[in-house]
């Protein structure tokens, strides 16, 4: 006779993301890392998905859970080049990668990041893929690589510096 809330998420467990469903409604802290390379890096992270349903009840019998992703994702493509080059690494300086999300107990849908606590920083991707040869024109660079929902509207807008780091096949320099 009485109605519950409920909470999933997958995986159960990771090395980015600890969960807190002790506290109703729940709760779950993300670092994530800013590179892709090494032990903990973007290229080795699972993808993290909850579902929250609030104040529901067993009418007929099951109770509907809609899995969403709280993450953001970048992902870098190649458009048109006038030579052929090697994109070594890139750098996108200034992304929220650290925060607590958290739900309104009489929201469900739309969960609130709260990045107070945390610094922005600079997410350093070693790419080293050679255009065209192992990326054609308008192919996908690299990526998605994930991050926190990026503040990029309204008053609170901040300019992303991205940083390419290249070598063209007839030079010797960066």
């Amino acid at each position: 006779d009485q109605s519950l809330d409920f909470f999933a998420y997958a995986p159960v467990s990771n090395e980015y993301v600890t969960v807190n469903s002790s506290v109703n409604p729940p709760e779950f802290t993300a670092t994530l890392p800013l590179q892709n390379t090494g032990t903990v890096s973007q290229d080795n992270i699972w993808e993290f998905a909850y579902a929250y349903a609030n104040d529901r009840d067993r009418t007929g019998g099951a109770v509907p859970l809609a899995f969403h992703h709280p993450f953001a994702a970048i992902v870098f493509k190649i458009a048109m080049s006038q030579r052929d080059l090697t994109v070594k690494n890139i750098a996108v300086k200034g992304i929220d990668y650290a925060g607590t999300c958290s739900f309104d107990p009489q929201e469900s849908e739309n969960p609130v990041w709260n990045t107070v606590e945390h610094p922005d920083g600079d997410m350093e991707l070693a790419v080293g893929k050679i255009i065209p040869g192992d990326v054609n024109f308008g192919g996908e660079l690299c990526g998605p690589y994930l991050v926190l929902p990026q503040k990029n509207s309204g008053a609170d807008a901040k300019d992303l510096d991205i940083e390419c780091h290249w070598k063209g096949y007839d030079a010797d320099s960066d």
